[in-house]
């Protein structure tokens, strides 16, 4: 039944509410992994009050854009055949065992380690479609030379920028420049700040709440899965585990079917979804301030080109960004949005049910935040007069910066002061710099509890 439900949802519904019962976890729960079209996103201002934009008109949208789905890493597969092989070794029922290895050597295999997926470039083709169609009224007499698009170097942000440019400009017959510039300083920052790739990506000790929790939780998603396929014993790593929840999004978001996911229970599912929401919390969110600040240069870039509008230099209508996870979610996250509540920690995974940082919502495939400009037309006491006014996009949908502006969108100079440290004084070199005893020592690696911590339990034993 679920799996006619699946294929219904991807050939008639689109990017429509999705709430099928079980289906519906299935869905919605494979973290930043997850589907464009299935992530849903319970907004602050979702109390039903709407932008005031009636007097307003946009001149100006800037989007910034993951790549869309994309095939899992060559680890990722590696791990999913061990993970087979040991189920062949257990007794595993035969049958299921071949519908998993088939999934590996079939839909996941037809492309390029970590590349977009032929539903990853129609994700994004149907984005720029449906951005034309919104802003059809201004990017029609668009200039060839006033839109812009920049992508990261990585090939599948590239792509994702090609097929977004066909929903964009050639579904619409739009007369735009389709050139694009390579730019890894803007869209792949975290690559150019040592403080961040060394002092958190590569250290356990800044990354310490999320493998507590895989020692914590893993070993009842290990027993759940053993209990499930009805063997007695089931060895497996953590990393294993966290590997084997990727191909289950994987074959979901690319092949539509879900055998990996067969075997996980609604609680595993809790569980490794949570582990996905700590680990990125604290490596790309607002766990640390280095996650966010080193997203300056992309700040301070989309505010030149506002900048631009309000001015008359040369201008761009439209500017379109491509880039990662780690693009979007540091921007995000700079702007204070899904920041709520308290740090997502190893212990407190029951309080954390309804959390705002939640991955599967905020980090899926083709996430995007967009920057539209507005110029509008205000009454005051002695007449009217313009105002520009910055409505902010989150997939798509308004979402209001209640800590900045209370009613409706910010104008731009509300914007700009909130946020002014990072657009005048970015200073990534001083930022990312580990000049400091500190983050030498952190880099290092050498606090001794946290890298025991690291290797306690490396494998889950089920008896």
């Amino acid at each position: 039944m679920c799996a006619i439900f699946v294929a219904v949802v991807f050939s008639i519904l689109g990017s429509v509410a999705i709430d099928s019962g079980d289906c519906a976890v299935i869905l919605n729960k494979f973290g930043n992994k997850n589907t464009y079209n299935v992530s849903t996103t319970s907004f602050p201002s979702s109390d039903g009050q709407r932008d005031n934009l009636e007097n307003c008109n946009p001149i100006q949208v800037i989007l910034v854009s993951r790549h869309g789905i994309r095939y899992p890493g060559s680890v990722d597969i590696e791990a999913g055949r061990r993970f087979t092989g040991e189920l062949r070794r257990r007794g595993a029922a035969s049958a299921i065992v071949g519908d998993l290895e088939r999934v590996l050597d079939g839909v996941l295999s037809e492309g390029e380690s970590k590349e977009l997926s032929r539903t990853g470039a129609q994700e994004q083709r149907d984005l720029g479609f449906r951005f034309a169609e919104r802003y059809m009224r201004f990017l029609s007499t668009a200039k060839s030379d006033e839109v812009a698009f920049v992508a990261s170097s990585a090939t599948r942000a590239f792509d994702s920028c090609v097929n977004f440019q066909k929903g964009l400009i050639d579904d619409h017959r739009l007369n735009l420049s389709s050139a694009v510039e390579i730019n890894d300083s803007l869209t792949r920052f975290f690559d150019f700040c040592p403080r961040h790739q060394q002092g958190i990506r590569k250290n356990k000790t800044a990354l310490v709440e999320f493998y507590k929790f895989q020692d914590l939780e893993y070993g009842y998603v290990a027993s759940s899965i053993a209990k499930h396929l009805n063997i007695s014993r089931l060895e497996m790593t953590e990393g294993d585990i966290y590997s084997s929840y990727k191909v289950a999004a994987c074959e979901f978001a690319i092949g539509k079917s879900h055998h990996w996911s067969n075997f996980l229970s609604e609680h595993s599912l809790d569980i490794l979804e949570y582990g996905v929401d700590v680990e990125d919390y604290w490596k790309l969110g607002s766990g640390h301030p280095i996650n966010y600040q080193q997203s300056c240069p992309l700040l301070a870039d989309i505010f030149k080109h506002m900048e631009n509008a309000l001015s008359g230099r040369q201008s761009k209508k439209g500017v379109f960004y491509f880039g990662h996870a780690e693009t979007v979610v540091p921007l995000i996250t700079l702007l204070g949005l899904f920041t709520e509540g308290d740090a997502l920690r190893a212990e407190n995974f029951e309080e954390q049910r309804n959390r705002a940082f939640k991955t599967s919502n905020v980090a899926p495939f083709s996430t995007n935040v967009a920057f539209v400009l507005h110029n509008c037309t205000e009454r005051t006491p002695s007449g009217s007069s313009s105002t520009f006014r910055v409505q902010l996009l989150f997939k798509e949908q308004p979402i209001q910066l209640r800590h900045v502006c209370s009613s409706g969108p910010c104008t731009y100079r509300e914007l700009r002061n909130y946020i002014s440290e990072f657009i005048d004084h970015c200073n990534l070199e001083e930022r990312c710099s580990l000049s400091s005893s500190q983050d030498k020592l952190i880099a290092s690696g050498v606090v001794k509890a946290v890298l025991i911590l690291g290797i306690l339990m490396k494998f889950v034993l089920i008896n």
